[in-house]
C-alpha cells in the first residue's frame, strides 16, 4: 500500500508541468496587458542658412503634425523643444517650420551640421497591441 507521500508525488509529477506552464502563461498575459511603451516617430531636422529649421515627419504622423509645439528627442535621449511656425503637407510626409525654444540645446543636437535625426513621442500603447500587431502582420503575409 502506497502512503500519502507517494500519492502527492504522483499528482505533482502528473500535473506539475501543466500547472507551471499555465502560471507562466498567466504571468506573461498580465505583463502584456499592464505594461505600456511609448510610440516613437522618427523625425529628421534640417537647418537652413537663414536660421529656419524644418522638421520632416512621416505621412502617418498627422496627429503630431497638428501640434503647436513639438519635442524632439535626440538619440542620446535629450529632448529639444520647438515651436511650430508653419505646416506643409506632402504626399509622403509632413514638413513643419519650427524654431527652437532653447537655441543652445538645438545647437548641440545639430553638432555644427545642417541635419539632425531623432524621434518624437506621440503617446503610449499597451505592449500586447505591439506584440499581436506584429504577429498578425507576419501571419497575414
Amino acid at each position: 500500500m502506497m502512503g500519502r507521500g507517494g500519492y502527492m508525488h504522483r499528482i505533482a509529477v502528473r500535473h506539475g508541468m501543466p500547472v507551471v506552464v499555465l502560471l507562466m502563461f498567466a504571468a506573461v498575459a498580465r505583463i502584456l496587458t499592464v505594461t505600456e511603451t511609448s510610440v516613437r516617430i522618427p523625425v529628421e531636422l534640417s537647418l537652413e542658412h537663414d536660421g529656419r529649421c524644418y522638421c520632416h515627419l512621416p505621412a502617418s504622423a498627422s496627429e503630431a503634425a497638428g501640434r503647436d509645439s513639438v519635442a524632439v528627442l535626440s538619440y542620446d535621449g535629450r529632448p529639444v523643444r520647438f515651436v511650430v511656425l508653419g505646416r506643409e503637407h506632402c504626399q509622403y510626409s509632413h514638413i513643419l517650420l519650427v524654431t527652437p525654444v532653447d537655441s543652445v540645446a538645438a545647437g548641440e543636437m545639430f553638432r555644427g551640421g545642417r541635419k539632425a535625426e531623432g524621434y518624437m513621442i506621440t503617446g503610449t500603447i499597451r505592449l500586447w497591441k505591439v506584440v499581436f500587431s506584429g504577429l498578425y502582420g507576419r501571419i497575414g503575409r
